[in-house]
């Protein structure tokens, strides 16, 4: 008990000191202040900065821990009508003001928590990139004045790896859209957490909330805040292309929703003890390149058409509501949530014999889909183009052609190709095991007599009898491979490992002979040069000699 009351006692003190902290703040009133008031007044580095009336000047906040407070009760009351830039700080705080500058942007790892802002009238909306994130508690965002079609992001924008929570809080879309999403856009690896009480809206053509690149939104309002709503006007509610994840849950989204290229939706319900109204669609919602929707909630209410533009497109899950899934069309299904769920054809003949105990029929090629639920991966098989028959995944496609061909495939482009008649065709390089763990019976080679039988070896050029194109090729037959080398399992292929392996210790003996032979014609290249020098001498001698002899004929003959 005693301990409890300490607590208390410090919690009041804490308590109190914080009161006398606010009460001691100086209050800006920027209606009679001087230029640049509100700026000097966070530049000085006491906090919290109070200010009231109409600040005309553009702030800039580069310092962590600025605490920047509205005085008058009424956030309208306490204006910043310029460009908010916050950048490269932490722990920012921004309670009870407006902001209706031409810009409002927090970038390059700044992190800032807003409680009761008001951002309406600006030029651009609220820019949140480059690795920042925000947590906005009673916000309400206005639509943006620049609605022209030249912006792709307003009036909130989340992008760049940045993170922003919202509770309770408002964004209004603008009535003539730009080219992004018409209220909340959430692109490249950025994501949205709605968590309880928030309104999103727009009334014009642009989606209320678009997500792609990477990016995700969860919406998973409770019901101690409130339901969370998203409402179209004309356009659709939710846009999810491009990788992108939407969850939802506990939520009331009015207008039509789309998931393209490669997106995943989710819809739920946190709800225990049933009540389909916390969760509901009133709108259609379109499938296409390879997207999913799972609804993971019985409870949820769809009162529109789920409908797939392809055939990678899927969409799984019981639902309530008014309205129909025309992804699968099921008539007969199996449907647990207990992990139970299983499909069996059992034959108890006593015959032994082969039957077919599953048949699929349709007027064009039957498929079958496959779908992981939690990953959202999806996989097709059956009967394709030309009656061959495939399984796919996403452009990947494993292919057996009703002339007996298998092809490998990746964007409609064949990349493997295995042909009945024994052709393998592929694009890229052909690589074999060759791990000495993998092998046993090593043993040396002798080179000589590999050499001599390379010499010996018969080679021809030649054509495949099945082989339609009439191709040429040259080597020697599989008989006379076999003969030689004692390679391979039989004497009527030969596998290109053994060829080239032959013919490298081939070549290596090849080289072993030229060193010998090297080596002789230096021998006899010093022989021949020691014989010449002895033919030199001897010349040189015989030389010498006849001279001698010619001069004493000389000396005899003049006597």
């Amino acid at each position: 008990m005693t301990s409890n009351l300490t607590c208390v006692a410090v919690a009041a003190l804490m308590f109190c000191a914080v009161l006398s902290d606010h009460a001691k703040a100086q209050v800006i009133d920027c209606d009679t202040a001087g230029p640049n008031a509100l700026q000097n007044a966070i530049n000085s580095g006491s906090y919290p900065v109070r200010f009231t009336g109409t600040c005309n000047e553009d702030i800039g906040i580069y310092w962590d821990n600025v605490h920047l407070i509205g005085d008058d009760t009424d956030p309208r009351q306490n204006v910043i009508n310029g460009e908010v830039n916050i950048a490269v700080t932490e722990d920012i705080d921004l309670e009870n003001l407006k902001i209706t500058g031409d810009n409002f942007s927090i970038t390059n790892e700044a992190f800032v928590f807003m409680d009761h802002v008001v951002v309406e009238g600006t030029a651009f909306g609220v820019f949140i990139a480059r690795n920042s994130g925000a947590i906005m508690n009673n916000v309400f965002i206005g639509p943006a004045l620049v609605d022209d079609g030249t912006q792709s992001c307003v009036p909130l924008c989340i992008g760049e790896n940045s993170h922003v929570r919202m509770l309770n809080s408002t964004v209004n879309g603008a009535t003539s859209d730009p080219v992004g999403g018409g209220a909340i856009t959430v692109y490249r690896d950025a994501s949205l957490t709605l968590r309880g009480g928030n309104t999103v809206t727009n009334s014009g053509s642009q989606p209320v909330i678009a997500v792609f690149s990477d990016s995700s939104v969860r919406q998973d309002d409770s019901q101690d805040n409130g339901t969370g709503t998203i409402t179209a006007g004309t356009g659709l509610a939710v846009s999810v292309v491009q990788t992108a994840t939407f969850d939802t849950r506990e939520a009331v989204i009015t207008g039509d929703i789309e998931v393209v290229g490669h997106a995943f939706m989710n819809v739920g319900s946190t709800v225990f003890g049933g009540d389909p109204s916390l969760m509901v669609i009133d709108g259609d919602i379109e499938l296409g390149r390879d997207s999913a929707l799972t609804v993971s909630s019985p409870l949820v209410t769809i009162n529109g058409v789920i409908s797939c533009h392809d055939d990678e497109s899927s969409a799984v899950g019981d639902f309530a509501g008014s309205g129909s899934n025309t992804c699968s069309g099921f008539d007969a299904e199996v449907v647990r949530d207990d992990g139970t769920a299983q499909f069996l054809v059992e034959e108890n003949a006593a015959s032994t014999a082969n039957r077919s105990l599953v048949r699929l029929e349709n007027n064009g090629n039957p498929q079958i889909a496959l779908s992981n639920t939690q990953s959202g991966v999806n996989w097709k098989i059956g009967m394709g183009p030309s009656n061959s028959f495939f399984a796919k995944k996403g452009s990947r496609e494993l292919r057996f052609t009703e002339g007996g061909a298998l092809r490998l495939l990746a964007s409609g482009n064949t990349f493997l190709l295995a042909l009945p008649n024994g052709n393998l065709v592929i694009d890229g390089t052909l690589t074999e095991g060759s791990d000495v763990n993998a092998k046993r019976d090593i043993a040396p080679v002798d080179g000589a007599s590999v050499l001599t039988q390379v010499a010996s070896l018969p080679v021809s050029t030649w054509r495949y009898k099945d082989d339609q194109t009439g191709a040429r090729h040259v080597g020697p037959m599989a008989q006379d491979f076999y003969a030689a080398f004692g390679l391979g399992s039989d004497d009527t292929r030969i596998s290109p490992r053994d060829v080239a392996s032959v013919a490298l210790v081939a070549v290596k003996e090849l080289q072993e002979v030229v060193r010998e032979t090297q080596g002789e014609l230096r021998e006899k290249e010093t022989e021949i040069a020691s014989l010449k020098d002895r033919l030199r001498a001897l010349e040189g001698l015989v030389a010498g000699l006849v001279g001698k002899r010619v001069a004493e004929s000389g000396v005899a003959y003049g006597r």
